[in-house]
């Protein structure tokens, strides 16, 4: 992979090479000692070499490939806390995407689509009007994670019964 990198960017390589010579002759011919114009040398070759860098074919982290038999709560937490990892308190869009997939399918089986328009005040009333804007709203920068908790909160309150006493509900009171 590295080879096939250096083997694309052979010229601009040798040019950074050559100007850092040059560079380095010219400082020496100034007057510099020789060992500094060395070491402008070397510092100029690595930062160049460096910018030259195809970040882009560089081999990343790839995610592990899941079996089937390899699901469970402890996997869908340890994927979605890799999700997570973020800059400037931000989610990453496949976060989001997660959260707006389980919205989807838990309006449906309200009768409500998400991505209708028609559908839009009724999203709203189920989901709270902040939430439906977050999970909507694609384009520009991902959610804070605060506004992330807000929709899961707001996706998680679509299957909780409307009687707080239902013992479906996680949250009822005991019984005392």
């Amino acid at each position: 992979m590295i080879k096939n990198i250096l083997r694309q960017d052979k010229e601009k390589i040798i040019w950074t090479i050559v100007a850092a010579l040059v560079l380095a002759g010219i400082l020496w011919f100034l007057g510099l000692d020789l060992i500094w114009c060395l070491i402008i040398l070397l510092v100029i070759i690595a930062i160049g070499g460096c910018l030259e860098m195809p970040m882009d074919q560089l081999p990343g982290w790839v995610p592990p490939t899941y079996r089937s038999g390899d699901r469970g709560a402890r996997r869908e937490v340890n994927r979605l806390a890799w999700t997570m990892d973020s800059r400037d308190d931000r989610v990453s869009s496949r976060a989001v995407f997660r959260v707006r997939t389980l919205a989807s399918v838990r309006l449906a089986r309200l009768g409500i689509d998400l991505a209708a328009p028609d559908d839009q005040q009724a999203a709203e009333a189920a989901l709270g009007r902040f939430a439906y804007h977050v999970l909507v709203t694609s384009a520009g920068r991902s959610p804070t994670f605060t506004a992330y908790l807000r929709c899961v909160d707001a996706v998680e309150k679509l299957d909780l019964p409307a009687n707080p006493d239902h013992p479906a509900n996680p949250f009822r009171r005991s019984e005392s």
